[in-house]
C-alpha cells in the first residue's frame, strides 16, 4: 500500500481517497513523516504519528482520522480501522461518505459478509456517493461476490 501526495491509498485491488473539505496538501512535518512511514510499510509508526496529529488537530478535521483508519487497515487491524472509519462517518457523514465503503471493506476482509453487505448498500444509497466512481464500482463487485457466496451456501 502507498499513500501519495494526493492522499490516495492503493494496495493494487482498490483505491482509497482521503477526500472532503480538508486540504489534501499538508505542510506539517509530522504529517509528512507519517506518510513516509506509511509508504515504507511501517504502519505501526504511521499509526502513532497519525494519532498524534489527530490529537493536535481541530475537532472538525477528520482528515487525520481517515489517515489513522487507513493505517490500521493497511496493518490488517480491521477492528480498529472499522472503528475509526465509522467515527469519521458519524461525525461528518456528508464529507466522509466513503468511510461507509471502507467500513464495509474491513467487514468483508473479516469474512463478516452480512455486515459488509449492509455497509456497501448503505454506501451505494448515500446521497453524495456519485463523486466516488471507482469505489462505487468496487462496492458493486464486492456485493456480487457476497451474493455468489450466499448462493453457494444454499
Amino acid at each position: 500500500m502507498r499513500l501519495d501526495d494526493n492522499n490516495v491509498v492503493s494496495n493494487g485491488s482498490h483505491v482509497a481517497h482521503s477526500r472532503g473539505d480538508l486540504s489534501l496538501n499538508r505542510d506539517d512535518g509530522l504529517y509528512k513523516a507519517a506518510v513516509n512511514k506509511f509508504n515504507a510499510g511501517d504502519y505501526e509508526s504511521a499509526i502513532n504519528l497519525f494519532q498524534a496529529l489527530n490529537i493536535q488537530s481541530s475537532a472538525n478535521d477528520y482528515f487525520y482520522i481517515k489517515c489513522l483508519a487507513g493505517s490500521f487497515h493497511a496493518n490488517k487491524n480491521y477492528q480498529s480501522a472499522y472503528f475509526w472509519y465509522q467515527y469519521a462517518h458519524i461525525k461528518n457523514p456528508k464529507v466522509n461518505v466513503d468511510c461507509l465503503y471502507y467500513s464495509g471493506l474491513t467487514k468483508f476482509e473479516q469474512h463478516d459478509f452480512a455486515a459488509a453487505e449492509t455497509l456497501f448498500n448503505e454506501f451505494l444509497s448515500a446521497k453524495d456517493v456519485n463523486q466516488y466512481v471507482v469505489l462505487i464500482k468496487h462496492a458493486k463487485n464486492y456485493l456480487e461476490i457476497i451474493n455468489f457466496k450466499k448462493e453457494k451456501t444454499k
